[in-house]
């Protein structure tokens, strides 16, 4: 994702960008790390981690699947046009 980031914006916003991403992503740490326990407090920890595992297996199933991304093009491809 970063390579990627950095690939496609522009050299004077690279540090905004990478700020924001960087914002975001701690933002969400936060509230994940939050709604991870009260989920825990509310199913416990065994049914949490099964409904967990399944929601994984669904996204990495949705992901094989999807179209956009097997029609991606190779990783090195965006820095070399």
């Amino acid at each position: 994702m970063t390579t990627h980031q950095l690939a496609i914006t522009p050299d004077e916003l690279r540090g905004r960008a990478t700020s924001a991403v960087s914002t975001l992503t701690t933002g969400a740490l936060s509230i994940g790390t939050l709604a991870g326990g009260a989920l825990i407090n509310t199913l416990g920890a065994k049914p949490l981690v099964w409904l967990c595992g399944v929601w994984l297996l669904i996204l990495a199933l949705l992901t094989t699947v999807n179209w956009a991304v097997r029609q991606a093009p190779p990783a090195g491809a965006l820095s070399q046009q």
